[in-house]
């Protein structure tokens, strides 16, 4: 699993402290 990188992708593309990728079927926290 790429979370990390992938985290790092949407953290750019939202620019929010905190966000829930629903489609990778994950939520990521700050």
């Amino acid at each position: 699993m790429a979370v990390m990188e992938e985290f790092e992708i949407y953290e750019i593309l939202t620019g929010d402290a905190h966000f829930t990728h629903v489609g990778m079927g994950f939520v990521l926290l700050p």
